[in-house]
C-alpha cells in the first residue's frame, strides 16, 4: 500500500533560494527542491516559465476586502451578543450571499 504524505510548508525564501540556484549553478531541478525542501514541480513551473518567478501564493486571493470582511465579522458577533449565534453552514450562507450582493453592485468579486 502506497503511503500518503502531508504536504510539508516550505518559506518563500526557500524557493527563491532554490530557484537562483538551478538558474546560476544549472544543478537538477530535483536537486536544488530536495536541499531547500521545496516541492520539485513546483520549482520546476517556475524554472520552465510556467508560473511568476515571484509568486509564492498559490489559489485564488481573498473573496473580500478587509473592511467588508470585518463588517461580516462584526455582524455575526453582534448576533451572537444579541443569543443569536450562527451554525458554520449559516456563516458560509451568510458568506456567498455578501459576496453575491458585492458581484452585483460592483461587477467584480470586490
Amino acid at each position: 500500500m502506497k503511503r500518503v504524505e502531508k504536504h510539508k510548508g516550505y518559506s518563500p525564501s526557500a524557493l527563491t533560494n532554490a530557484y537562483k540556484l538551478v538558474k546560476e549553478t544549472g544543478i537538477p531541478i530535483k536537486t536544488a527542491a530536495r536541499q531547500y525542501g521545496v516541492p520539485h514541480n513546483t520549482l520546476r513551473d517556475r524554472i520552465k516559465g510556467r508560473v511568476d518567478p515571484e509568486t509564492t501564493m498559490t489559489g485564488s486571493g481573498p473573496l473580500f476586502k478587509l473592511e467588508e470582511e470585518a463588517k461580516l465579522v462584526e455582524h455575526i458577533k453582534l448576533m451572537a451578543d444579541l443569543g443569536y449565534g450562527f451554525t458554520i453552514t449559516e456563516v458560509v450562507t451568510k458568506q456567498m450571499t455578501m459576496q453575491s450582493f458585492l458581484r452585483s453592485e460592483h461587477g467584480t468579486n470586490h
